[in-house]
């Protein structure tokens, strides 16, 4: 199996949480993103390589998307 580096949203809860859980365990790079800066906090116990993101925020995209370049060497394989 090849490994991907996979950036994916939404991971405070629900389907986002779940798939980063299901990917991490399958060995890829997760690199979860949550909006409320407590929630990073959580995953990063849990973990996980994560990311402050509001995409509502243009500002908060274009720095998370940069810092994600620079943790993976600029490898993104997936988005989700």
């Amino acid at each position: 199996m090849t490994f991907k580096t996979i950036l994916i949203t939404g991971c405070s809860s629900g389907i986002g949480y779940d798939a980063a859980v299901a990917l991490k365990k399958r060995g890829h790079q997760v690199i979860a993103s949550a909006r409320n800066p407590d929630d990073v906090i959580r995953l990063t116990e849990q973990g996980f390589t994560c990311l402050q993101l509001d995409l509502a925020d243009s500002d908060s995209i274009q720095q998370a998307v940069a810092q994600m370049l620079k943790l993976t060497g600029g490898r993104c394989d997936a988005l989700f």
